[in-house]
């Protein structure tokens, strides 16, 4: 009986190891994931920070249209705004990934 139940918690804890295992390479996995989508984010903060820089510099050079472009200039600061807050919230997600596994 009572090596029945030794082999009963080797076995326990043989699952145990996998899982653990398993959620490791999932955190992994997800973190790939999320600091892919970090870089793309990033990628169109730029191209959102260039078109803000260009509409800035046509208010100027083109008088006349100030008022269109100062509103495209303030739709690429929306823009830049929700980009940023996606890559914060990704960010958050890895920092709390990483204190789940420590």
């Amino acid at each position: 009986m009572a090596k029945e139940n030794v082999q009963l918690i080797e076995v326990s804890q043989k699952t145990s190891l996998q899982f653990s295992s398993a959620t490791s390479h999932e955190h992994s996995d997800v973190n790939i994931q999320i600091r892919s989508l970090i870089e793309k984010y990033s990628s169109e903060l730029e191209k959102v920070s260039g078109a803000k820089e260009i509409y800035e510099e046509l208010i100027i050079a083109v008088p006349s249209r100030e008022n269109e472009f100062r509103k495209l200039s303030l739709e690429q600061d929306r823009r830049h705004i929700k980009i940023n807050e996606k890559i914060n919230t990704l960010i958050g997600i890895v920092n709390k990934n990483i204190a789940i596994r420590q």
